[in-house]
């Protein structure tokens, strides 16, 4: 017996425990945690199936709700299936990277095959060569647009910190209409300096903990920022702040490297 066979046997024995009986009938209305509005009918049958979890309908106040929890989503085969091959879970998608000994051409560095089951047997529905990838000179900064970079990916980058030299990771994919840089660190030394650890965008931007925060046009002003750092993402506290800093509301841009044409917000930053 399978894994969503057993679970369909322990379901069942737990609904007719609760005295459910029969799901397609749903003779009784049942509340669990859910306010009865005393119908107890289900004009429609359950919706169908959807995806590879099997369902356990059940009428609660009127309308069916599917009581059978969470389900895992299945491994794909550790070796790519050939066409024809069986396969039990209907739509499921895999996908198979290969570096090398593969049909692409001198200036093509990957090759991506992707099989889907249907009808009860695995079928190859793409198979796409990769363009090596070319990488920026300098690392990108996290969010930022990266038009004319599609083929970037896998791209690495050493970042200095004041805890030691970090790594990260940068590719460019596309974010509803844009092409957008994604920065992320990979492997980075243990810190306690927080935000204040990154001396430039660069680092500080792939931190999703922190911001980098430039002066905006109200300059000269009492909350103006002077000089451009990297600070928490959330704005401060009265008491969040290390010793011998205040919280003091700023004003920056808001808009720096960012498709937008305001020039001035105010945020909360601890500063000396």
């Amino acid at each position: 017996m399978n894994r969503q066979n057993a679970g369909n046997v322990i379901r069942a024995t737990i609904l007719v425990a609760l005295g459910l009986g029969s799901l397609g009938a749903c003779a009784n209305d049942v509340s669990f945690g859910v306010e009865d509005d005393g119908d107890g009918s289900c004009a429609t049958p359950p919706p169908p199936a959807d995806g590879w979890c099997p369902p356990a309908w059940t009428c609660i106040s009127g309308q069916w709700v599917d009581t059978a929890g969470a389900c895992p989503e299945p491994a794909c085969p550790s070796i790519e299936p050939a066409t024809g091959d069986g396969c039990s879970v209907e739509g499921q998608l895999c996908q198979y990277e290969y570096d090398e000994e593969v049909p692409c051409g001198d200036d093509e560095w990957g090759y991506t095959v992707s099989v889907q089951c249907v009808a009860g047997a695995w079928t190859h529905i793409s198979n796409y060569c990769q363009p090596e990838p070319v990488c920026p000179d300098q690392a990108p900064v996290h969010g930022t647009d990266c038009t004319g970079w599609y083929d970037a990916y896998f791209c690495d980058y050493a970042v200095d910190t004041t805890c030691g030299t970090a790594y990260l990771d940068a590719y460019c994919e596309w974010v509803g209409d844009q092409q957008i840089w994604n920065v992320s660190f990979y492997d980075a030394p243990t810190c306690e300096d927080g935000c204040a650890a990154y001396g430039s965008e660069v680092g500080c931007a792939a931190d999703s903990a922190c911001r980098w925060l430039v002066p905006g046009c109200e300059t000269g002003g009492p909350n103006a920022l002077t000089e451009a750092g990297c600070y928490p993402t959330d704005d401060c506290s009265a008491d969040s702040c290390e010793p011998g800093q205040t919280c003091q509301v700023v004003s920056y841009d808001p808009c720096h490297n960012q498709p937008c044409g305001a020039c001035a917000a105010e945020g909360a930053v601890c500063m000396e």
